[in-house]
C-alpha cells in the first residue's frame, strides 16, 4: 500500500470516530432526528452541484435518503441521546456494513471508505 493510501485510511478512521463524539455534543443541543436531517441535509446540499441524480425515480431516491439519513441516523443519535456510548455506536454501526457487503461480494474496506467520504 502506498504511503499516500495508508494515510488516507488513517485520515478517514479519524474522522469516522470522531463523528460520533461530535454526535454526542451535538444531541445536548438538538434532538436526534432532527440532528440526523440537519447532517444530511449539509452533506446533501453541495453534493447536488456535483454528483449526477442517479438514473432512479424520485421516490426511491428520496425513501432512500428519509429512511438511511434520518431513519437509521437517527435511531443511532437516539441511542447516543439515551446513554450508549460515542464509541459503542461506532463499532454497532460499523458491525452492521460487514455482513450487507459480504452478500454483495463488495470489499467491506472499500464500502467504509466510500461511506465515511459520502456521509462527512
Amino acid at each position: 500500500m502506498k504511503t499516500y493510501h495508508l494515510l488516507l485510511a488513517v485520515l478517514i478512521t479519524a474522522i469516522w470516530g470522531i463523528n460520533f463524539s461530535v454526535i454526542k455534543l451535538g444531541l445536548k443541543e438538538v434532538e436526534p432526528f432532527v440532528l440526523a436531517g440537519i447532517r444530511f441535509l449539509l452533506c446533501a446540499l453541495p453534493a447536488l452541484f456535483f454528483i449526477a441524480k442517479p438514473a432512479v425515480k424520485w421516490r426511491w431516491l428520496i425513501g432512500y435518503g428519509l429512511v438511511f439519513g434520518f431513519g437509521l441516523w437517527g435511531m443511532v443519535n437516539l441511542g447516543i441521546r439515551l446513554g450508549l456510548s460515542a464509541g459503542v455506536a461506532g463499532a454497532a454501526i460499523q458491525r452492521a456494513v460487514y455482513p450487507v457487503t459480504r452478500q454483495l461480494g463488495v470489499s467491506r474496506t472499500a464500502v467504509a471508505l466510500c461511506l465515511m467520504l459520502l456521509m462527512g
